[in-house]
């Protein structure tokens, strides 16, 4: 081969060799494009749903809510124990604080709202354009959801949690601040978190506010309390209400199943409901 003819040769693979560069390069980075697009799709959402006055509105319900419950009950509950028993003491406190338990509903109930809206103003059929299909968005407002319900869920342990110190020190009673208070709280925290986007969900199923939030009440406060202790063999500690129990260690929880497998189940029931929303709304008018 004399040197001209290698000069070609080398000239004319150059340029392709550049395109192949080009194109490995262009398909090393479309995940990343993609998963940061995906990410920043999500944060919006996020900061449109806490920025948005309604929110404020749920978050001071769920003050009100944990803050009344434990003022109420924790004279009942003190009433009925031996006050110099400890042990009786810090059973009270966890009692109490598990009554910030209750804010679970209103975070879902604001995770319904934030997908009832969508249809209300006319705006979801353009917003499944932009998260390019239904099965997207669906999946990206569950997870936009999530940080405010973990809000939410700080929220049902302050707001449980604080009155409660304050009313057993008002009496002369310090409550132990052990493991199980800290496994407690997390509970809360973590149920209470997983309401978000289990609202969103019944949100795309319902898509109307007022029906959405009236079944939802009606699920959570009366057919599943009725349900988990209803079923044989314990099968209630798989429902969702049966492993929120679980997680917050109430003593009305059926069956044994171990925190971690609790947290896993309840992922999963969260899960399942998305795809079951997906599927309803593919099958509705939004086809895209």
């Amino acid at each position: 081969m004399t040197t001209s003819t290698f000069t070609t040769t080398a000239a004319d693979q150059a340029p392709q060799a550049s395109a192949r560069a080009r194109t490995h390069a262009e398909a090393s980075e479309a995940p990343q494009s993609s998963g940061l697009r995906t990410l920043s799709v999500i944060a919006s959402l996020t900061r449109r749903g806490m920025t948005d006055r309604t929110w404020l509105w749920f978050a001071l319900t769920g003050v009100a809510l944990g803050a009344f419950t434990a003022v109420i009950d924790s004279s009942t509950f003190l009433e009925a124990i031996d006050t110099s028993n400890q042990a009786a003491v810090d059973a009270v406190a966890l009692r109490l604080l598990r009554l910030g338990f209750a804010v679970l509903l209103v975070s879902a109930l604001w995770g319904a709202t934030q997908v009832t809206s969508e249809f209300r103003d006319g705006t979801v059929a353009g917003r499944v354009n932009e998260h390019r299909g239904i099965g997207r968005l669906v999946r990206n407002h569950a997870l936009a959801s999530l940080p405010t319900g973990l809000v939410f869920g700080l929220i049902g342990v302050l707001s449980a949690g604080v009155p409660t110190w304050f009313i057993l020190r008002s009496k002369g009673l310090t409550p132990t601040l052990d493991g199980e208070v800290l496994t407690t709280a997390l509970g809360i925290v973590a149920v209470t978190a997983l309401a978000a986007p289990w609202g969103t969900c019944f949100g795309w199923v319902i898509r109307r506010a007022l029906p959405a939030s009236l079944v939802l009440i009606v699920w959570t406060m009366f057919i599943e309390p009725a349900l988990v202790p209803a079923l044989p063999n314990d099968a209630g500690q798989y429902l969702p209400g049966g492993l929120q129990l679980t997680l917050i260690r109430d003593a009305t929880a059926v069956g044994s199943t171990p925190i971690a497998l609790a947290a896993a189940l309840l992922v999963a029931w969260v899960a399942l409901a998305g795809v079951v929303a997906t599927i309803v709304t593919r099958k509705g008018d939004l086809r895209v």
